[in-house]
């Protein structure tokens, strides 16, 4: 039997990302998820990221302009 499984690429404020560990914290509002993950292009380590801004895709997208400083080049 073949599985039919398609990549989903994960993506933190267009940067595409790679997750390595899922962590929660309780607080008066409830339970906020955090996401530790390796960022794809340039292999650094990125923490702490809300799990709620993670965009899943199953399309890959690719970036035609880099983003500098907030801007884009």
């Amino acid at each position: 039997m073949k599985l039919n499984r398609k990549p989903v690429y994960f993506y933190y404020k267009g940067i595409q990302i790679i997750p390595t560990n899922q962590w929660e914290v309780d607080g008066d509002s409830g339970t906020v998820q955090f996401i530790d993950a390796i960022n794809v292009r340039t292999g650094r380590e990125m923490t702490g990221l809300p799990a709620k801004k993670i965009v899943v895709s199953k399309i890959h997208v690719l970036p035609n302009k880099e983003e500098v400083n907030g801007k884009i080049s």
